[in-house]
């Protein structure tokens, strides 16, 4: 949770999510690691934010590992590969927004590892 929000930083942090909800939604085994990103991107450029270095990257063995969810990784996603998935844009180093999750690529699509609420938190104490 947030205390107070501006409405850009409110915008900000929704195409994150956003961005990131897409990218998990076209995740199944035979799509490519950049298919991913693009997916991600595509909500970022529509609500005309430049879009990141990568939407993810694999999880499991190291801190930083291929393949990554990026464009130029043509890596094909398959069943019990996991990654970490991210939303996230920063606006002139002024506003940013953040989110991340964990999923594992199934059989018929994927299933997230970690589980918390995928909106804006905001207090109003």
């Amino acid at each position: 949770h947030i205390k107070g929000v501006t409405d850009d930083g409110a915008r900000v942090q929704q195409a994150a999510i956003d961005a990131q909800q897409a990218a998990i939604a076209v995740i199944r085994p035979g799509i490519t690691a950049e298919e991913v990103a693009a997916a991600a991107n595509e909500v970022y450029a529509e609500r005309g934010y430049e879009t990141g270095y990568r939407t993810g990257r694999s999880i499991g063995v190291a801190y930083l590992e291929a393949p990554e969810l990026k464009a130029g990784d043509k890596t094909v996603l398959q069943p019990g590969m996991t990654f970490a998935v991210d939303g996230g844009i920063s606006v002139d180093g002024v506003t940013a927004g953040r989110i991340g999750d964990s999923i594992v690529v199934t059989e018929s699509g994927s299933e997230y590892l970690t589980q918390y609420p995928r909106e804006l938190l905001v207090t109003s104490a």
